[in-house]
C-alpha cells in the first residue's frame, strides 16, 4: 500500500483525488489516512496553487467540517485548516471566512456545533496565533463567553482554554487586551474545577494555562496569585485525585514560588503551603516503592509522585524566600515530625531538611546545624531502611551546602558511614547502597584535608571491595568515591595511586564490549564513564608526580574518539579527561588538538537528544504514519521552497535528554579549558570554535548557556594573551551578550556565571575589555545596577512591595555583582569612582542590621557590603575614599562590635583602607577609629580579626604616623605580632615595621627594637609568610 501511495503521490491529479477520498470514502480509516497525507502534501506545496484554487480549497474544507461525522477525521480536517491558516496569515493574506465560520458555529444552539467551532479555534490559535493580532479582542471575547457557560458544555470550555493558552505568548499589555484577559483567569479556574469532575486528565492539562500566564512578562496574573496558590493547594490536598493531577498542581505552585515570590510573602501564604505539604511529606511509607521515585538523587529519578513534587516545592521555597520567614512557618512541622513515633514521620523530616539546605545554608549553619546533624546521624542508624536512605540523602545534601561548618562533625559522621557501608556490603547492591555512597562521596570531598585521619581506613574499604565485588553498579560507586577521596586529599593519595590505576584499568578493559551481554552494557557504560571521570581527577591532583599518567590518559582518550562511540556520557567524560591533561602538559597538546577540537565541536553542534513529539496523525516513527517518501516526491517535483519553514509542522513539542545536554555543556567548558591551558596550540582553532560555541549562548538549556558564555569569555582572554587579531571581533560579539544576560536572563545561576565571566575578562584584559570605552562601561554598569536594585529578569520585579529580607540565593546574586567592583576599580582607577559612588547607597544599605528591632540585613549581607566597599577603595588607591568617609566610617565603627566575626573582620579591614586612601579628609577620623580598634583588640577572640586590627593600625601608621600616638600604640601593636592567620596582611604590617625602624624615636628605643627583631626572626622561618612580598 505504501508503494502504491508513493507512485500515486507523483501523479498530477493526486491531490484532487486525495481530497475526494477524505470527503467521500465510506471507511473512517481511509478518510483519516487521506486527511493526514493531504495535510502533509499541502503544507509543502501551498505556494504552487493559484489564488482561485486556494480560495476554492479553503471553502471546501470549511464545508467539510460541517459534514464530517467521525471525531478523529474531523480533527484531521481541522489540522489541515490550521496549517493553511498559518500559511495564509503569515504571508499577510487574510481568511475572513475562517473566523466567520468559527463565530457562526459558536453562536448556534447545537452543542456539538459549538464544540466544533471552539475546537477549530483552538487549532487555529495553536497554528497561527501570532498572526491573528488584529482579531485578538474578538477571539478573547468569544473565549470569555464560552467559558462563562462551561457548565453546559465542559468540552467546549476545554477547547476555549486551549485557544486562550496558545494566544498568551503574543498578547501585549494594551489596556483593551488586559481588560479582556484578567477576567478570564478566575473563569479558567472554574473550568478546571468543572473538568476535575467531568474529565480529570483534561483538567490536569488545562492547569498549564496558569503556568503560561505566570511566565509572560505582562502582569495578567498579579491580582490572582493568592487565589491560584490556594487553588493548587486544594488540588494537591485531594488524595482522591490521580497522582498526575496533584503533581501538575504542585508544579504550578513551584512556578508561582519561583516567579511571584513577593506575592507569596505579601499574602502570607507560606503557612498555608506548609499545611498542605506536611501530610504529603509524612504519608505512610509504601515499602514496594523505590526511593528513587521520590526524586531523591539525580536528574534521571522519576519525580511524578506527590511526594517528589512536594519536596521540589520545599526546595523552591528555600531557594526563593527569606529563610527567616520560611523557618518561622516550617519549624512547627519539623517539631511535630521529631515528636512523631512512626518511621514515616522520621523519613519526611529528613527529606524536608535535605531539601531546605541548598537555599537556606547560612541560616541553618547559624541557627540549626547541631540539631539537624544530630537528627541525620540518628536517622542513619534507624531500624527502617527508608529512613536510613533519607538520612543518607540528607547527609549528602548537607555536605554540598553546609560546609565548611559541617566538617566539625567528621568524628561523629565518619564512623557511622563506615558502619553503614560495611553492613550494606554484606548484601546485594541496592538503592540503599547508592544513597550511602552519595553521602560518603559528598562528605569526603567537603572535608578536603580533614579526610586525612580517615584516609587509610577509607581507601582500605574502597580498594578491598573494588577488588572483591563483581557487581558492576557497586564498582561504579566505589570508583566515584575514589575520585572524591582524590579531590579531598590531593597528593596525600599518592601511596594508593598504583593500586587505584590497576583497578581502573580493569574497569576499562571492557570498553570494546566484545565480551559483554546486552543486559550488562548499560551498567558497564556508566562504569566506564565514572572510571574516566576519576582518571581526570587523578590527573589533576597527582599527574605532576606521575608523568606517565597524563600520557596514558591522552592515548586512552584518543582511542575512545577513534572508536566513534555513540554514548554521550562517554564522550563527555573523554572531553573532561582531555581538559585535565591539558592543565598539566600545556602546549604539548598540539599534536592532538585538531582531532580533539573537531570532536568537541561536533558535540557542540549536535542536536542529538532533542526529541520532537508529534500529533498522533503526524507521528513519523513508522507504520502507516511514516510519510517521509512524500517529502522525496516534493523534492522530485521541485516543491521544496517552504521546507525549512515547515520543519515543525505537526510537532506538539520537544523533550530533551539530559545526557546529551551534559555532553554539549561539557564540550563547551572543555574547549574553554583547552584555550586557557594550551593557548598557542589552540590558536588555529580559535575563530571557528568561538563561532560555534557563540551560537549556544541563547540555548534553551541553562547549563549550556552558562557554559557557552563562560567559554566565549575565555576565548576572548586567550585571544588577548596571544595578541591575536581576532580579539576585537570576539570581544565585540560576546560583550553585549554578557551585559544582556545579566539583566535579561531568567536563571540566577546563568546570571552569576555571566558576571564572573565579565569579571575574569576585566582582570585579564583590563581597560581593553571596553572597546568603546565609556559607552561600553555604561552598558555594563546599567546591567549591574539592575541586579543591585533587584530589577533584573531573574529577580521577580513584579511591582510588589519590596521585602527587606531576601532569599539567600538572591543575596548571593548581589554578592556576585559586588565582586566585579574591585576588579573594575583596579583596572579603571579614578575613572571608575563616579560609577562606584552611584552604587554606594546600595552597599551602605547592606551594613544595617536592625531598624526598630526588625532584622534588615543578614550577616552575609553585612559582610558583603563592608567587604565590597573596602576592597573597591583599596583598588582605587589614594584619594579613593575621600568623598565617602563621612558616610561609611561611622557604619564601619558600629560593625566592629557585630556578633559575627566575618562582619567584624571586613569592617575593621575597611576602616584601615578608608583612612589609608582618604587623604587629608581622613585626619579627623583618626581618634575615633583608633579608639574603636583599641576596644576591639581587648575583646576580640578571633585570631583572623585580630590580624586585621593589626593591619588597620599598620595602614594608619604608614599613611599618617603623626596622628598615631606611637608610644601608647606601638607596644600593644608589637605584643600581638606576628600575624597568625590572615597572611594577606603580611606586606602592610611588616612593611610598616620596616619603615618604623627608620624612625629615630623607635630606633633609639632598645626594647621596641629588640621586640621588632624578634618578630622578624620568627617571620623569617615561617613557611606561611612570603618574605619577598614584605
Amino acid at each position: 500500500a505504501t508503494e502504491e501511495l508513493r507512485k500515486l503521490s507523483q501523479h498530477g491529479a493526486f491531490m484532487s483525488s486525495l481530497f475526494n477520498v477524505l470527503c467521500s470514502d465510506a471507511t473512517v480509516q481511509v478518510r483519516q489516512l487521506a486527511a493526514v497525507v493531504f495535510r502533509r502534501k499541502i503544507i509543502k506545496s501551498w505556494k504552487t496553487y493559484c489564488e482561485s484554487d486556494r480560495t476554492a480549497l479553503k471553502s471546501s474544507l470549511l464545508g467539510r467540517l460541517g459534514q464530517e461525522s467521525d471525531a478523529t477525521c474531523l480533527r484531521s480536517v481541522m489540522q489541515i485548516v490550521g496549517s493553511i491558516a498559518k500559511h495564509e496569515l503569515s504571508n499577510d493574506s487574510r481568511w475572513p471566512d475562517l473566523l466567520r465560520f468559527i463565530e457562526s458555529s459558536i453562536k448556534t444552539n447545537d452543542p456539538k456545533q459549538v464544540e466544533c467551532g471552539m475546537h477549530l479555534l483552538s487549532i487555529a490559535c495553536e497554528s497561527a496565533g501570532e498572526y491573528l493580532s488584529e482579531e485578538y479582542n474578538a477571539i478573547l471575547t468569544l473565549i470569555s463567553n464560552t467559558v462563562a457557560s462551561a457548565a453546559q458544555n465542559p468540552d467546549c470550555a476545554y477547547y476555549s482554554v486551549q485557544a486562550f493558552n496558545s494566544l498568551i505568548p503574543f498578547l501585549g499589555d494594551e489596556q483593551a487586551v488586559c481588560s479582556l484577559v484578567r477576567p478570564l483567569v478566575p473563569k479558567c479556574v472554574q473550568v478546571v474545577k468543572l473538568l476535575l469532575e467531568h474529565d480529570e486528565s483534561r483538567a490536569a492539562e488545562v492547569i498549564e494555562i496558569f503556568e503560561s500566564l505566570i511566565e509572560t512578562e505582562v502582569m495578567f496574573i498579579a491580582p490572582f496569585v493568592k487565589d491560584l496558590v490556594l487553588f493548587s493547594l486544594m488540588i494537591a490536598n485531594n488524595s482522591d485525585l490521580e497522582d498526575d493531577t496533584r503533581v501538575r498542581s504542585l508544579v504550578l505552585l513551584q512556578w508561582i514560588i519561583k516567579l511571584k515570590k513577593k506575592a507569596i510573602l505579601k499574602h502570607n501564604l507560606i503557612g498555608s503551603i506548609i499545611e498542605v505539604l506536611g501530610p504529603i511529606l509524612i504519608a505512610p511509607i509504601d515499602d514496594s516503592d523505590s526511593d528513587d521515585e521520590a526524586g531523591f538523587i539525580g536528574d534521571s529519578a522519576d519525580s511524578h509522585t506527590p511526594l517528589a513534587s512536594a519536596l521540589h516545592v520545599i526546595d523552591d521555597l528555600a531557594l526563593h524566600l527569606p529563610p527567616e520567614k520560611l523557618f518561622s512557618k516550617i519549624m512547627p512541622f519539623v517539631q511535630s515530625c521529631i515528636a512523631g513515633n512512626e518511621a514515616h514521620h522520621r523519613r519526611g523530616l529528613l527529606l524536608t531538611l535535605a531539601c531546605l539546605c541548598e537555599g537556606t545554608s547560612e541560616f541553618i549553619r547559624t541557627n540549626h546545624l547541631h540539631s539537624f546533624v544530630e537528627l541525620v546521624c540518628r536517622g542513619a542508624v534507624d531500624e527502617h531502611p527508608k529512613v536510613r536512605n533519607a538520612a543518607m540523602f540528607a547527609l549528602g545534601q548537607f555536605s554540598e551546602y553546609l560546609t565548611p561548618d559541617l566538617n566539625q562533625f567528621a568524628s561523629e559522621v565518619m564512623p557511622i558511614m563506615f558502619g553503614v557501608l560495611q553492613q550494606l556490603h554484606q548484601g546485594p547492591s541496592s538503592s540503599s547502597m547508592t544513597k550511602a555512597y552519595y553521602a560518603l562521596e559528598n562528605f569526603v570531598e567537603s572535608l578536603e584535608m580533614g579526610i586525612l585521619p580517615y584516609l587509610d581506613q577509607l581507601m582500605g574499604h574502597l580498594l578491598s571491595h573494588l577488588k572483591t565485588t563483581t557487581d558492576i553498579h557497586t564498582k561504579e560507586l566505589l570508583v566515584s568515591a575514589i575520585g572524591a577521596a582524590a579531590n579531598a586529599s590531593e597528593d596525600k593519595l599518592l601511596p594508593y595511586l598504583d593500586e587505584i590505576l590497576k583497578h581502573l584499568q580493569q574497569c576499562l578493559s571492557t570498553l570494546d564490549k566484545n565480551n559483554t551481554t546486552d543486559e550488562d552494557e548499560g551498567e558497564l557504560s556508566v562504569l566506564h564513564t565514572q572510571a574516566l571521570d576519576t582518571l581526570g581527577v587523578l590527573v589533576r591532583t597527582l599527574g605532576k608526580m606521575n608523568p606517565q599518567l597524563p600520557s596514558d590518559c591522552m592515548n586512552l582518550g584518543m582511542s575512545l574518539l577513534s572508536s566513534e562511540t555513540n554514548d554521550p556520557d562517554l564522550r563527555r567524560a573523554a572531553f573532561g579527561l582531555f581538559a585535565a591533561v591539558a592543565s598539566l602538559v600545556k602546549e604539548d597538546m598540539a599534536p592532538f588538538m585538531p582531532v580533539i577540537v573537531k570532536n568537541m565541536l561536533n558535540s557542540v553542534q549536535s542536536s542529538e537528544g532533542i526529541i520532537p513529539h508529534f500529533t498522533d496523525e503526524d507521528d513519523p516513527s513508522g507504520g502507516v504514519h511514516n510519510f517521509s517518501f512524500l517529502d522525496e516526491a516534493d523534492l522530485t517535483n521541485g516543491n521544496h521552497e517552504e521546507e525549512e519553514d515547515d520543519d515543525d509542522e505537526g510537532v506538539n513539542g520537544f523533550s530533551v535528554e539530559n545526557s546529551y545536554m551534559d555532553e554539549k555543556s561539557d564540550a563547551c567548558e572543555s574547549l574553554g579549558e583547552l584555550a586557557k591551558h594550551s593557548p598557542k596550540s589552540f590558536e588555529p582553532h580559535l575563530g571557528e570554535t568561538f563561532e560555534e560555541v557563540f551560537k549556544q549562548v541563547e540555548f534553551p538549556h541553562s547549563d549550556v548557556r552558562k557554559a557557552a558564555i563562560a567559554s566565549c569569555g575565555q576565548f576572548v582572554e586567550t585571544a588577548y594573551s596571544l595578541k591575536s587579531g581576532l580579539y576585537g571581533n570576539l570581544l565585540g560579539q560576546i560583550f553585549p551578550v554578557i551585559c544582556t544576560t545579566i539583566s535579561k536572563d531568567s536563571e540566577r545561576l546563568v546570571v552569576m556565571s555571566a558576571i564572573m565571566t565579565m569579571k575574569e575578562m576585566i582582570e585579564k584584559c583590563g581597560v581593553d575589555t571596553f572597546a568603546n570605552q565609556e559607552q561600553d562601561l555604561q552598558v555594563l554598569m546599567r546591567s549591574l545596577n539592575e541586579v543591585l536594585l533587584q530589577k533584573a529578569a531573574c529577580q521577580d520585579d513584579d511591582g510588589e512591595e519590596e521585602d527587606e529580607q531576601q532569599a539567600e540565593y538572591d543575596e548571593m546574586l548581589i554578592e556576585y555583582c559586588g565582586e566585579i567592583f574591585p576588579a573594575l576599580a583596579e583596572k579603571l582607577q579614578a575613572s571608575f569612582l563616579p560609577y562606584f559612588m552611584a552604587c554606594l547607597p546600595t552597599f551602605i544599605g547592606k551594613l544595617v542590621r536592625i531598624i526598630a528591632w526588625k532584622p534588615i540585613c543578614s550577616s552575609s549581607e553585612r559582610s558583603f557590603g563592608a567587604g565590597t566597599i573596602a576592597e573597591t577603595i583599596d583598588k582605587l588607591g589614594p584619594g579613593g575614599s575621600t568623598e565617602i568617609l563621612q558616610h561609611v566610617v561611622p557604619r564601619f565603627i558600629q560593625l566592629t562590635r557585630d556578633n559575627e566575626a566575618e562582619v567584624r573582620n571586613n569592617s575593621i579591614y575597611g576602616l584601615g583602607v578608608l583612612l589609608q586612601n582618604g587623604g587629608p579628609a581622613a585626619t579627623q577620623h583618626y581618634p575615633l577609629v583608633l579608639g574603636s580598634l583599641s576596644q576591639a583588640l581587648v575583646k576580640e577572640k578571633s585570631r583572623r580579626v585580630l590580624d586585621n586590627i593589626l593591619g588597620a593600625v599598620a595602614r594608619m601608621i604608614t599613611s599618617n604616623k603623626e596622628l598615631v600616638p606611637l608610644p601608647q600604640v606601638l607596644p600593644v601593636f608589637l605584643d600581638h605580632l606576628p600575624l597568625q592567620e590572615d597572611h594577606d596582611e603580611d606586606p602592610i604590617v611588616y612593611g610598616c615595621l620596616a619603615t618604623l625602624m627608620q624612625n629615630s624615636e623607635v630606633r633609639d628605643d632598645l626594647k621596641v627594637m629588640s621586640r621588632i627583631m624578634e618578630i622578624f626572626a620568627a617571620v623569617s622561618v615561617d613557611d606561611d609568610v612570603d618574605i619577598s612580598k614584605c
